[in-house]
């Protein structure tokens, strides 16, 4: 994905759709992070809905992928949680990582036998977004 975004020239629909999905990417991460935190140390899926006056499927619905949530649901989920989002902009001269390079979409096949493996590392949800893209 190039990222050269003209001064003069409109975004293409191709640049705002692939920063959309990227943008919705990076809210579904934090959120599942810190679930996933806050579940090591005893939250569960039924205790945040009943937080949020939301059936558990929903929940399991909004932690399964990444979706077009209002930026309210958003900051209800996490002040179910007792979290609140913050984040930086960066400009995109800066440079972008392209998303092949996210720790999360990293598999590695091994062949074992005729079939192959993949595995996933995910690091302790705790860490900071800093750490993971210092990799």
């Amino acid at each position: 994905m190039t990222c050269a975004i003209s001064e003069d020239e409109p975004l293409t629909i191709a640049q705002c759709s692939y920063f959309r999905a990227r943008f919705r990417s990076r809210i579904h991460e934090a959120m599942l992070r810190i679930f996933l935190d806050e579940k090591s140390k005893g939250l569960t899926k039924a205790t945040l809905a009943r937080r949020l006056g939301k059936a558990p499927e929903q929940i399991t619905r909004w932690l399964a992928s990444p979706g077009n949530l209002r930026l309210d649901t958003v900051s209800d989920i996490l002040l179910a949680m007792r979290h609140e989002l913050s984040f930086d902009v960066t400009p995109i001269e800066l440079g972008v990582r392209r998303n092949e390079f996210h720790e999360l979409a990293s598999l590695k096949p091994t062949v074992a036998g005729n079939q192959e493996n993949a595995t996933i590392t995910i690091r302790h949800a705790s860490q900071s977004v800093e750490a993971l893209h210092a990799n």
